[in-house]
């Protein structure tokens, strides 16, 4: 998975041309045709999630052929939308956890491993070529400092393991596969959560979106990031603001976890 790589910005995946999906047909006015139209749909806050959902895959699908341009263009994008909870807008997966079965399982069925959308992820994940790298501030402490002082060390260990690499200025950063990218998030989404009641959205200031490595309440004075890997089992239990009802992080959680990691008698 960590073969040759293609050093990306900062915060971002390295740069491809995103150019024009080459869809079958012409779809109506309201359809995406074009990766930076998807983009723009998907930052809409007019749209339904099953329209934006539908809108990833028929674009997913008309890009069989260019997964990589696909997810260059668009997959920091999506993944704002799906886990974000603090620019004043709930992300999905938060939505979803309000109490909206309807949505919760579209989102589920969507992020499914066994699903459309998780099957291109892995498949243009397959030669490791393709590497986001994740924002240093959004990263625990501990891995910021080892980041700075010994970063070898840092290679070596799990869950970094052979994921460090240094940008053209000498600074090391954690480079990640889509798939991995994706749970780094799911994992920094869900021990944020769990710490407030309401995300953490009300204090510090704020940058474009942690995807561009831009702090908005993660430095002085803002959320502390400081332990964010130590997984808080509130979160698998449901936490105190839900407890009936789907629980749309415990059941995505799940779901992955009994595709890679099955039991015995599964």
């Amino acid at each position: 998975m960590h073969g040759a790589r293609r050093r990306g910005d900062y915060g971002g995946v390295a740069r491809q041309k995103s150019g024009t999906p080459g869809g079958v047909g012409s779809p109506g006015p309201s359809k995406p045709t074009t990766f930076e139209e998807l983009n723009r749909l998907l930052q809409s806050r007019n749209r339904s999630l099953s329209t934006r959902i539908n809108s990833v895959l028929q674009v997913l699908e008309e890009n069989r052929d260019n997964l990589r341009g696909f997810f260059a263009a668009c997959y920091q994008t999506l993944l704002w939308q799906i886990f974000n909870f603090d620019d004043g807008a709930n992300g999905w997966l938060q939505s979803a956890s309000s109490g909206n079965e309807r949505d919760a399982w579209l989102l589920l069925d969507f992020l499914s491993p066994d699903g459309q959308f998780m099957k291109a992820v892995l498949a243009a994940d397959a030669d490791g070529l393709m590497q986001f790298a994740f924002p240093l501030e959004r990263l625990p402490e501990r891995t910021q400092r080892m980041l700075r002082v010994d970063p070898a060390a840092l290679n070596a260990r799990l869950p970094y393991r052979n994921c460090v690499q240094r940008d053209a200025h000498g600074r090391a950063h954690v480079h990640l596969g889509l798939y991995h990218y994706f749970l780094f998030w799911s994992a920094y989404y869900a021990c944020s959560s769990a710490r407030s009641p309401y995300g953490y959205g009300g204090g510090g200031g704020r940058g474009r979106n942690p995807y561009g490595g831009y702090g908005y309440g993660g430095g002085a004075g803002g959320h502390r990031s400081g332990a964010w890997m130590d997984w808080p089992m509130t979160t698998l239990a449901g936490g105190h603001r839900q407890r009936q009802g789907i629980q749309p992080y415990r059941e995505l959680l799940l779901s992955h976890l009994r595709c890679f990691l099955p039991r015995g008698d599964e």
